[in-house]
């Protein structure tokens, strides 16, 4: 059986389609250096305000040569008081502004309220945060240093609440 001529273009034109629609079903792989799930990132950190102070700090190390990419912080705090409050807490990381030398920014503040009793005594307070920042290892500290820094202030100075912290995202390898 012969295809007229007309026909065969036609049919060259369907076998291209159906092959381009094949190949096209098929992605190139992602390289693990894109993919952020590939070094993920999550560290918790406690700390206690003590009576008659305003503020404490909770620290997390960046280690030489990296890079944290953080996307979330949470914040936990215990206060016996009732009339206690948290106005602010500030995310404070480190950025490099040259080989040797480095900055701390004041980032985004995690908004806290109010949530009830403690199972035990006193009452909880807590917020989170969705957030892109990044932290970079401190240049004059060989391990890295503290690059993300939590600042939890309270309005309470005659108690002494405990805070816990929970900061997560993804490493980037330099």
């Amino acid at each position: 059986m012969r295809l007229t001529s007309a026909l065969r273009p036609a049919l060259v034109a369907a076998l291209a389609l159906v092959t381009g629609a094949a190949q096209a079903q098929f992605s190139s792989p992602m390289r693990n250096v894109e993919n952020p799930d590939r070094f993920p990132y999550m560290e918790r950190g406690q700390t206690t305000i003590n009576v008659n102070v305003v503020n404490n700090f909770i620290r997390f190390p960046t280690p030489a040569g990296k890079r944290y990419i953080i996307e979330y912080v949470s914040v936990s705090c215990t206060s016996p008081s009732a009339t206690d409050s948290f106005p602010q807490v500030i995310v404070q990381v480190a950025r490099l502004t040259g080989p040797t030398s480095a900055t701390f920014l004041q980032a985004n503040a995690v908004p806290m309220e109010r949530r009830g009793a403690a199972p035990f005594g006193g009452f909880i307070y807590a917020g989170s945060a969705n957030m892109k920042l990044y932290s970079d290892a401190l240049p004059f500290d060989p391990s890295g240093g503290d690059g993300i820094v939590l600042n939890i202030f309270h309005s309470d100075f005659s108690v002494s609440p405990t805070c816990t912290a929970l900061i997560s995202g993804h490493t980037l390898t330099l």
